[in-house]
């Protein structure tokens, strides 16, 4: 990478950061569901575990925990507040999901100029910003399946990335369960359109693209229907899903 390129990608990384911390230059606490993340992260911090019997309104998040134990080793590693942790860690994290993304268009096009471009859109693109501006499940969940998509385009050629795209997208099965859904759509997705779109050649590639994607489903199925049963129970019902 060139100097005149990181310097690029850091600057919209720093921007990326500034514009969603910035409702807090205006609110004490801001996002949707703050309350309950506070309490689920109080919590964890004081006993050292998520309680899955839970009477809040979001009766799935202590099921996906993942957002909180990375808070969590924060406020206990770093000795942050749990306040300032909720406020801060979350939204830095979304905001540098344009590190996979400029990756993820370098790779695509090999124009680093594009692959900026890239990055610099998703670090200003307000419904980007406003959703990863919360410190939520979903804005950890977009970074994880950034990443994991970059992983997934690298995989084809790279039998290495097996190792990290697995840990990164099992991170991501117990985050958050959106994210999880459009990362399978798009997996699967791309395995179709390239099967349709040139002949099937069946190489080590491919095999492995496809191995994944059926670990994936099954690692996702098997956690929402077998642990996450509030989420199996309500939440699927409610979108006309009857498991």
């Amino acid at each position: 990478m060139r100097k005149s390129t990181a310097l690029g990608l850091a600057a919209i990384a720093l921007g990326s950061i500034s514009v969603r911390l910035s409702p807090l230059s205006s609110f004490v606490y801001w996002g949707s569901d703050t309350g309950e993340y506070f309490s689920i992260l109080r919590t964890l911090v004081r006993t050292g575990h998520v309680s899955t019997p839970y009477y809040g309104w979001g009766i799935t998040y202590p099921y996906f925990p993942g957002m909180f134990f990375v808070q969590a080793g924060l406020a206990d590693l770093g000795g942050v507040d749990v306040s300032t942790v909720l406020n801060l860690l979350v939204p830095i994290l979304g905001a540098l999901a344009v590190g996979p993304m400029f990756l993820l268009a370098a790779r695509i096009v090999t124009e680093d100029r594009f692959a900026l471009f890239a990055a610099a859109l998703l670090a200003g693109a307000n419904p980007h910003v406003y959703t990863t501006s919360h410190a939520a499940p979903a804005t950890l969940g977009d970074l994880l399946a950034v990443t994991c998509l970059l992983l997934f385009v690298r995989l084809r050629s790279d039998r290495r990335a097996i190792i990290p795209l697995l840990l990164v997208s099992g991170s991501l099965v117990v985050t958050h369960h959106l994210s999880l859904y459009f990362l399978i759509v798009m997996v699967v997705g791309a395995i179709v359109v390239r099967g349709l779109a040139r002949p099937w050649q069946g190489g080590a590639g491919t095999r492995r693209e496809i191995a994944f994607a059926f670990v994936l489903a099954v690692g996702t199925f098997a956690f929402w229907f077998g642990y996450a049963t509030p989420f199996r129970d309500t939440i699927l019902p409610s979108v006309n899903i009857q498991p």
